[in-house]
């Protein structure tokens, strides 16, 4: 699918998305017979009286099979398929031409040639292996002279250039046929790298089934054969006969392509039977504006990509570009620093990266994502509209990216393994995770609540102290029978109380008309008429939208009212008090009359109504404290439920942890085993705990032991550590750590905030991983932690890990400097030419083992020119060019791999 982002052709990511982009696949007939060979061979069911009619007709059912390239191989004639060849190219449909060949034992093989070999020069070569010369006559078709091997040899040498294929191995004249002359040798042909079989692997029988599978040690070959499905098609009919067609991937349709994917078929060749893996995320293409990258254009494949070139070439510009576009995270503080100083050096101010990327789940789907250089990334959507979201918001999940050496950085973090484990946990894993950081905030707003109500009740108590005392100094004036004689004037102190009091509670009315407000206007999206119109129920459902308007003008009528309400309430309030104060000026006349009455009998009256004012003021001090400490009872409860199910999602996912580390380890093969560690390490413990005691002013160097002592516990109950703390439990703690009696002290006085954190406190996983060091195939395994491992073992561990079951694109910049040699062969190549199929990778390398052992999709070999960097070739290793930049880059060129080979004596 090509998508255009609504740009123009002559925009950067355009024209990268028009470059080739290395091998695809394409599906073949391989054994396509013409109208003479159905004519002479009683194969005209098909009903076409003409070769024209037949070509036509064939060519239509090609094209609507989607079949766009066949070989046409009559019985060991070229030129009666030169009518059906040029109407099927004249389609766009490519040709191999060739013949059908039998061996002296009489085994048919399909001799195929590069497209447009001349086809009289074919049949001269049909009527070599016949043992005639010149063209084989019509009617001839019997066996040739030549062994398998001979056959082989002669039209797969330099001189012939072509490829064959084993015919119908299991059927009439095949190597594996049960009717004929039996031999082993033909099957065993070294250089036979292809046999066709008529359906799926699995419906063979039993004894060709171990055969094919290289099973029986008779029929035992040094390399597996590729097996293809290439059955007779006699006709436009059969075209879509099962067992007519395989789907071969190729970068040059070539014979030199198919070769190539006969010698790696498992990635290269799909039977008839056989579905295509699910789509993966991909990045398609990449386009560079300004900066050494100017210019540069990159379309990407689908599955292996390997970027090569000497020293300074750009691979590990465009990786860190790449990043850059992404804003993917980078777990290594030296990966950082590289990162940073590459990309300014490569883009520098106002250089620009544009990348395109497709998902295809739930749906397909494309984005370009731009950045320049020093500015946030945007992304486009594919009609370009530009989305107010960032790269990870549309992808979900980003490319998995890494730096030169940053594999080998990361293999000594543990806490990120247990990130690269977390990719592996299951679905339900994400959705505990919103649940946790939800139940974090939560419990972090009742630590803070419960703070601010001990906080006041501190304060209610510090001032209810003096209640008992004044209490008592009231007891003195009620024997002097002072409360009786201005019991009047206290009681219109409290009623001058009363307004204040009738305001305050007030104030959650207007919350509550405020809240109604905004509640009037309900959203009715979805819920429309207009908006139902398309539903079978829509007049049914349109009693939703009624129910809300009706619930709409209930509250809008309420807040109408209970605005008027309010309004009224603080008139009338505005009118008692106004209409009190007269009252209070009067009585306040007469008390003056009965405070002077009482200064002339040496009673002091003020200090009486002070104390009065006190006392009832404090009452009511009082009365707020019993509510604070019920509320108090209430956050609390909450907080313990809270944590309840926070200790949970804990247990869950440290459990989870543990399966998914189990289950990794069996999917890595016994090569890799995987440990989880938890509540390691302890940095944010020991980080809350100092800041608690620095806090209490508990000494710098004094509560190192203690620090010391949290870090190097074997096993630590966080719960357990607080409630020890929140009770003073110095004994405890003395016995569990280790630590004298003052240490002890120190840290159960870290207070009741730091012992709440401690309950929230959620300490990482920790994750090892042991490699077995042993020679692959070797009976017993020998294990190695991280910590007793080369740099490069380390790094081969968790490429492991890396490689293992993911959907997002891995790009590495040259592996190779940090994993063994032999690991790389071993270990890895094999992992990424079946995780391919699923997966994209891009590795910038100088090792062949990648791209060759690997059998790359696309190789883009890099070179720096005129300040700036561009792509020389690209393509598979089939494409020439391609073929001879890996021997001179890779390899050091060709007389410099035929010397290791002699020195090796290979």
């Amino acid at each position: 699918m090509k998508f255009s982002f609504g740009l123009p052709e002559t925009h950067p990511i355009r024209q990268a998305l028009a470059q080739p982009n290395g091998s695809q696949f394409y599906r073949c007939a391989l054994q396509v017979n013409p109208f003479a060979y159905t004519q002479e061979n009683g194969k005209a069911g098909h009903g076409f009286a003409t070769e024209e009619e037949y070509n036509v007709a064939f060519v239509a059912a090609l094209k609507e099979a989607n079949v766009q390239i066949i070989a046409i191989t009559d019985h060991w004639r070229a030129r009666t398929g030169a009518g059906l060849r040029d109407a099927a190219e004249a389609a766009g449909i490519t040709v191999f031409p060739g013949f059908e060949a039998a061996t002296s034992l009489g085994h048919h093989v399909l001799c195929l040639f590069n497209p447009g070999t001349e086809i009289t020069r074919l049949d001269l070569l049909a009527g070599e292996l016949r043992g005639i010369t010149g063209p084989v006559p019509c009617g001839d078709n019997g066996d040739g002279v030549k062994t398998m091997d001979e056959l082989v040899h002669k039209v797969q040498g330099a001189e012939w250039g072509g490829i064959c294929i084993a015919a119908h191995v299991t059927l009439a004249n095949g190597v594996l046929w049960d009717g004929g002359e039996r031999s082993s040798k033909p099957w065993k042909c070294e250089n036979l790298y292809a046999s066709a079989i008529p359906g799926a692997i699995t419906d063979l029988l039993p004894g060709k089934l171990d055969i094919a599978q290289n099973g029986q040690t008779e029929y035992h070959r040094k390399r597996l054969m590729a097996l293809v499905n290439a059955g007779d098609v006699n006709g436009p009919a059969q075209v879509s006969k099962v067992g007519a067609t395989s789907s071969i991937k190729l970068a040059d349709l070539t014979v030199e392509g198919l070769r190539q994917a006969f010698l790696d078929p498992t990635p290269r060749i799909r039977l008839d039977s056989e579905t295509a893996p699910d789509g993966h995320m991909e990045i398609l293409g990449a386009a560079w504006e300004g900066g050494l990258l100017d210019g540069l254009r990159l379309s990407f494949n689908t599955n292996l990509n390997v970027l090569i070139g000497g020293r300074g070439t750009g691979k590990s510009s465009i990786l860190e570009t790449l990043r850059y576009a992404f804003d993917a995270p980078i777990a290594g503080s030296e990966a950082r620093r590289n990162h940073d100083s590459l990309v300014k050096a490569m883009l520098r101010n106002g250089g620009k990266i544009s990348v395109a990327v497709q998902r295809h789940t739930p749906a397909v789907v494309a984005y370009l994502i731009e950045r320049t250089y020093a500015g946030p990334a945007i992304v486009r959507d594919e009609n370009g509209d530009v989305l107010d979201v960032k790269p990870l918001d549309v992808l979900r999940q980003l490319p998995e990216i890494y730096g030169q050496h940053e594999i080998a950085e990361l293999a000594r973090d543990p806490t990120h393994l247990t990130t690269l484990l977390r990719r592996f946990l299951p679905p339900r894993a994400a959705a505990a995770a919103s649940q946790k950081e939800a139940l974090q905030k939560e419990l972090g707003e009742t630590r803070q609540r419960l703070l601010t109500l001990d906080k006041e009740i501190a304060t209610s108590d510090e001032r209810l102290a003096r209640l008992p005392a004044l209490h008592l100094r009231r007891a003195e004036y009620e024997k002097a029978d002072l409360p009786a004689k201005l019991d009047a004037h206290t009681r219109w102190q409290r009623e001058g109380t009363l307004f204040q009091i009738a305001r305050d509670r007030l104030k959650p009315v207007q919350e509550a008309l405020e809240a109604l407000r905004t509640a009037s206007a309900l959203d009715h999206d979805g819920l429309t008429p207009s908006a139902l119109q398309d539903l079978p129920n829509a007049e049914l459902l349109g009693g939703l939208d009624e129910s809300l308007r009706q619930v709409e003008a209930v509250t809008l009528r309420t807040a109408t009212e209970l605005d008027a309400a309010l309004t009224s309430s603080r008139a009338q309030l505005e009118l008692v008090q106004q209409t009190w104060k007269p009252l209070r000026t009067a009585a306040d006349e007469e008390l003056q009359v009965q405070l002077r009455a009482l200064q002339a009998e040496n009673v002091d009256s003020s200090d009486y109504l002070q104390l009065a004012k006190d006392i009832y003021q404090l009452q009511l001090i009082e009365k707020q404290r019993t509510g604070l400490l019920a509320e108090r009872d209430t956050v609390r409860q909450r907080r313990r439920n809270l944590f309840t199910d926070y200790q949970g999602i804990l247990g869950d996912e440290q459990r989870d942890l543990v399966r998914t580390a189990s289950q990794v380890t069996t999917k890595l093969g016994n090569r890799v085993r995987v440990r989880v560690k938890h509540l390691t390490p302890r940095d944010g413990l020991v980080k809350l705990v100092r800041e608690a005691m620095a806090a209490n002013n508990q000494g710098g160097q004094k509560y190192t032991v203690v620090l010391d002592a949290l870090q190097n516990k074997a096993d630590i109950s966080l719960l357990g550590l607080a409630e020890a703390c929140r009770r003073n439990e110095t004994a405890n703690l003395r016995q569990e750590y280790g630590l004298s009696a003052g240490q002890a002290e120190q840290l159960a006085g870290i207070g009741a905030e730091a012992c709440m954190k401690l309950e929230e406190l959620d300490l990482p996983s920790s994750t090892d991983l042991e490699l077995n060091v042993a020679e692959v195939g070797a009976g017993e395994a020998v294990w190695r932690p991280l910590a007793e491992l080369s740099v490069g073992q380390r790094a081969t561990a968790v490429l492991r890990l890396l490689l293992l079951d993911s959907s997002v694109p891995l790009m590495i910049d040259q592996p190779e400097d940090d994993l063994d040699n032999r690991f790389i062969a071993d270990d890895i190549v094999p992992i990424i030419k079946d995780q391919k199929q699923k997966r994209q990778f891009l590795f910038a390398t100088h090792n062949a083992n990648v791209p060759v052992l690997g059998d790359a999709d696309l190789i883009v070999g890099l070179a720096y020119e005129h300040d700036h960097i561009r792509v020389g070739t690209s393509g598979a290793l089939e494409t020439p060019a391609v073929h001879q930049l890996v021997e001179k880059v890779l390899e050091g060129g060709k007389e410099a791999f035929a010397r290791r080979r002699a020195k090796y004596n290979f």
